[in-house]
């Protein structure tokens, strides 16, 4: 085998490592660990602080906000959010949009806490009976988000 092709292989298979462990990853990177850990942690703070990862979880910020603003009245299999609590941390996660859709660099471990409070079915955004306090989470992103 060539060595490029050899070095392909292991990109596809540095890929699929990442793509399976993502949620590992996200909370590994969420919670500061390095990402000179290895080449999947690299390469999943690669995906995260991107422009596109950054408008993406925007957006998602957004209709967490306009869902509770304006809750759908039929039968959707979303998960509905948990108006109240979206509502009363709303001015924290309005700033965290406006970070991450901004020009300014941003920390990946607070980024990756974005993904997660979006991403995990037991995040205060969706679950009725929380392990934690939407408020604290919005507060610890935001501050970790401009973490040097």
């Amino acid at each position: 085998m060539s060595t490029l092709a050899h070095q392909r292989l292991e990109l596809s298979g540095l890929r699929l490592r990442v793509w399976l462990t993502r949620r590992t990853l996200d909370h590994r990177l969420a919670a500061g660990e390095s990402i000179l850990s290895s080449a999947a942690h690299a390469r999943r703070a690669n995906q995260l602080t991107s422009p596109r990862r950054r408008r993406t979880l925007a957006k998602g910020l957004r209709r967490v906000v306009a869902d509770a603003e304006h809750p759908r009245r039929s039968l959707s299999s979303a998960v509905p959010v948990q108006r109240g609590a979206v509502l009363h941390a709303r001015a924290g996660i309005e700033r965290i949009v406006a970070r991450l859709e901004s020009d300014d660099a941003v920390a990946l471990a607070g980024v990756a806490q974005v993904q997660l409070m979006l991403t995990d079915a037991g995040s205060p955004i969706f679950d009725p009976h929380p392990s934690g306090d939407l408020d604290e989470l919005v507060e610890r992103a935001e501050l970790a988000l401009s973490a040097d």
